[in-house]
């Protein structure tokens, strides 16, 4: 995993446009119990809804790479991470 870190805008068309520009990166992690607590997730909240309309056979080959390629604790407890920066400014008169 790779960060980019904060962006700045020192220069170019936002500085023009906007004055006071903040950034700050914002940075989460998630612990889900095992697997099966992930994949629920998943399901639950799955962006329009994709995971419900694969077939069996896509659902089951999409859980074996989540599986394989999940880094899973001794106790098999699965940490993900994710980050966002988040900008504000204000727009200049």
């Amino acid at each position: 995993m790779s960060s980019l870190g904060p962006i700045k805008f020192t220069d170019g068309a936002a500085s023009e446009r906007f004055r006071d520009i903040e950034t700050r990166e914002l940075v989460v992690e998630r612990t889900f119990a095992n697997f099966d607590d992930y994949w629920l997730s998943m399901v639950v909240s799955s962006p329009s809804g994709i995971a419900g309309k694969m077939s069996d056979a896509e659902s089951a080959e999409l859980k074996r790479r989540l599986r394989d390629r999940l880094p899973a604790s001794a106790t098999g407890e699965i940490t993900v991470h994710a980050w966002s920066t988040a900008i504000k400014g204000r727009k200049t008169a």
